[in-house]
């Protein structure tokens, strides 16, 4: 059975909306960095009663010298999954994508009504049902929601747990890869062969219809991965990457009334996530800033 454990493997658990999708496509492009077809197999949430056999498979093509990555940012939303990683290895690492809350919460409603049926913003933001077409899961918020997920990550990770604040990844992308190199000890990479400029998953994204419809079914995926070789899987999951890219800036897309609910209900979860990069952009779960000192991006709510 195949090795997969904190020597090999990060979790990158979002938060949704948050920039992952682009990080695990730039981190793809790293020799030593394995990203299997599937960049979200979902394994810690709504897939767990899989087993952790179904798990493995998806890194089979690990090679030895390689990490893989999982970005299922479902894992964020999940207060379950923390728990379940530490589980699967105590010192499994993880890197948490960090944004302002209000923002936050106004494109994760956009997005999900783009792939899901939802109810208006004002029962969203209180709490939602969301499913890939398998099990489902609840996912209950309001106030205190945010931080109290990043606070589960922190708990369970410690220092295992990088995060980063969202606005850095436009800001400073190379700071951001340099910074997870370090942190999951693989050589440098991105000084010299640059970054890509490309945001995915933005609202200004390309809709792709029906072909954006079934690569989120869990059905459709399952039913793909056992009888399409995972190399012709990854090359499709690329093309769709690529097709759903932009490089214009993520601006929520808000009716009226939105902006003002999401301050009154996540308000107290900005000031938080304010504070806890005041010192630095990118911190450990303890707190401590990790890699070179830079000036942090504006205060959040400003811009």
């Amino acid at each position: 059975m195949l090795k997969l454990d904190h020597t090999n493997l990060v979790i990158l658990p979002g938060m949704p909306r948050a920039g992952t999708t682009t990080i695990f496509a730039w981190l793809a492009r790293h020799p030593q960095i394995f990203a299997p077809w599937r960049k979200e197999p979902t394994y810690f949430s709504q897939n767990f009663g899989k087993g952790e056999s179904w798990y493995r498979r998806f890194y089979a093509g690990l090679g030895p010298d390689q990490i893989g990555i999982d970005a299922s940012t479902e894992y964020f939303v999940n207060p379950l999954s923390p728990e379940r990683m530490i589980a699967f290895d105590p010192k499994l690492r993880a890197i948490l994508i960090v944004r302002d809350p209000v923002d936050w919460v106004i494109s994760l409603y956009a997005r999900i009504r783009r792939v899901a049926a939802t109810g208006p913003f004002e029962e969203f933001i209180q709490g939602f049902h969301y499913s890939r077409g398998g099990g489902g899961l609840q996912v209950k918020m309001g106030p205190g929601f945010v931080i109290r997920q990043i606070d589960l990550f922190r708990q369970a990770f410690r220092q295992n747990v990088l995060l980063i604040d969202f606005r850095l990844i436009a800001a400073d992308p190379l700071r951001v890869l340099t910074a997870i190199e370090q942190f999951i000890g693989i050589p440098a990479y991105f000084a010299d062969s640059g970054v890509q400029a490309l945001r995915l998953n933005s609202r200004t994204e390309r809709t792709m219809g029906p072909v954006e419809w079934l690569m989120t079914r869990e059905p459709v995926l399952s039913i793909l991965g056992s009888i399409v070789p995972s190399k012709v899987m990854a090359g499709l999951r690329q093309r769709y990457e690529r097709g759903m890219a932009t490089t214009e800036d993520d601006r929520p897309v808000e009716a009226p009334g939105q902006r003002a609910l999401a301050e009154r209900i996540f308000g107290e979860d900005r000031r938080l996530v304010c504070r806890l990069f005041e010192d630095a952009p990118i911190i450990l779960g303890d707190g401590q800033p990790f890699g070179a000192p830079v000036a942090p991006p504006a205060r959040l709510g400003h811009g």
